[in-house]
C-alpha cells in the first residue's frame, strides 16, 4: 500500500484504507504509517460488524480545529480534543476486501 500523509491533502477529496476504531470522540480509522486517527465526520461510533476491521473510506479531509483550549499546568483538563484533528466529511465507507 502507498503511504497516506494526511497533511498532503487537507481540503482535498481522498480515499484510502485503515483499521476501523470507535473512540471516545467518534468514530476513526487508523491509517498505517500515521500517527494520528482521521476522525469520520458525524460518525459516533462504527457497527459490531466493522469495529477492529480493515475499511476504505472516502471523503473530503479536513482539519479540525481543537474543540477546548488545551489545559494549563496543574489544572484539569477540559473534556474534548483539544489539540486539531483529522476529519473525513461526507464520507462513504464500505469494509475493505
Amino acid at each position: 500500500m502507498a503511504s497516506f500523509d494526511p497533511n498532503e491533502h487537507v481540503g482535498e477529496s481522498v480515499k484510502f484504507r485503515g483499521t476501523a476504531w470507535t473512540a471516545a470522540a467518534g468514530a476513526t480509522v487508523a491509517v498505517p504509517g500515521t500517527n494520528a486517527p482521521i476522525y469520520i465526520g458525524g460518525l459516533d461510533s462504527w457497527s459490531g460488524e466493522l469495529e477492529g476491521k480493515d475499511v476504505e473510506v472516502s471523503g473530503t479531509l479536513r482539519l479540525r480545529e481543537a474543540q477546548v483550549p488545551p489545559a494549563e499546568e496543574g489544572e484539569w483538563p477540559l473534556h474534548g480534543v483539544d489539540t486539531e484533528t483529522f476529519v473525513l466529511d461526507d464520507a462513504d465507507w464500505a469494509a475493505a476486501d
